[in-house]
């Protein structure tokens, strides 16, 4: 296992039964397709009913595409740094979507890591 997909697990993972999460994820729908170096294939986090879930694997219509490099994702995806330091510095890019989207992705990061 990728550093990007552990940590894309994780979030998943204390996303469930968050209230911080619940909030911020009440209103958006998405499916967040991760094309990482240093992860073995896709990764993606579909967000929508209040909850999100990780997957291996490509989605079929994805509405935003991240490439780069999975160690430069792992640490957003965790809540240890916002997605904007990475994308400065070329490691994380939007293939597809909004730059507004991957910033309320660094936002649900960070409300997994500080708990409900």
């Amino acid at each position: 296992m990728g550093k990007a997909k552990d940590a894309l697990f994780w979030l998943a993972q204390r996303a469930e039964g968050n209230p911080r999460v619940q909030r911020t994820i009440e209103t958006w729908t998405a499916a967040i397709q991760f094309n990482l170096r240093g992860e073995p294939q896709p990764l993606t986090l579909l967000v929508g009913g209040g909850g999100l879930k990780a997957i291996v694997g490509p989605h079929i219509k994805p509405t935003i595409v991240v490439t780069g490099q999975a160690k430069a994702l792992a640490p957003v995806l965790t809540g240890d740094l916002d997605i904007t330091h990475p994308i400065a510095r070329g490691e994380i890019e939007i293939a597809r979507g909004s730059y507004n989207d991957l910033l309320n992705l660094s936002r649900i990061a960070l409300a997994a890591k500080r708990g409900g």
